[in-house]
């Protein structure tokens, strides 16, 4: 079974599920491959993508992990 994770395009960073609010804008909580979400297909992994970018603004890819 394939697992998915979101990759930062800028710093090379993680999603890591969650996002936090500062001087009232969003930014995602990146972290390392280690601790990075896993989703279950890429289709949440794109729908999640999506989500998070229209929030905060910060693109990311979908890579699957091998």
């Amino acid at each position: 079974m394939s697992q998915f994770v979101l990759l930062e395009d800028k710093d090379h960073e993680y999603y890591a599920g969650k996002n936090y609010i500062y001087q009232g804008e969003y930014f995602p909580a990146l972290c390392r491959k280690e601790q990075a979400k896993i989703y279950s297909s890429r289709k949440r992994a794109e729908n999640a993508a999506e989500a998070v970018g229209n929030r905060t603004g910060v693109t990311f890819r979908v890579i699957e992990l091998t």
